[in-house]
């Protein structure tokens, strides 16, 4: 089997429940074509997240406001919410691009963490 890079842009905000952080986070994610963004207090409105795109994928979890989120911007992405180790504090999902899966886990106050291994038998 050929290994092959598999290259996902991730970044990381506190964004302190703010307008304008949402507002400089979308230019971020344009102009440097960022595809998982991990957001602190993000900005929440009448239980909703907003100031997003909408063509952007947001994952939360909790039954509480939950003040950590991941997005994703790339459509050559896909994400599953793992709901068992998940809640208003960290958000895990299994991240797949490609012939590549990895685990990440923004937990509130810390940094994401990836293990990475390739699928078998794609």
């Amino acid at each position: 089997m050929e290994n092959t890079i598999v290259e996902l842009k991730c970044a990381q905000i506190k964004m302190q429940h703010s307008k304008a952080a949402t507002a400089n986070l979308m230019k971020y994610a344009e102009d440097n074509k960022g595809d998982i963004i991990c957001k602190e207090e993000h900005y929440i409105h009448q239980g909703r997240e907003v100031g997003i795109d909408p063509n952007y994928r947001i994952y939360t979890a909790g039954e509480a406001q939950s003040r950590t989120a991941i997005t994703i911007r790339n459509k050559e992405v896909d994400a599953m919410l793992i709901s068992q180790l998940s809640h208003e504090d960290t958000i895990t999902l299994e991240i797949t691009r490609g012939d590549t899966n990895n685990i990440s886990e923004h937990v509130l106050g810390q940094t994401e963490t990836h293990r990475t291994r390739p699928e078998q038998g794609r």
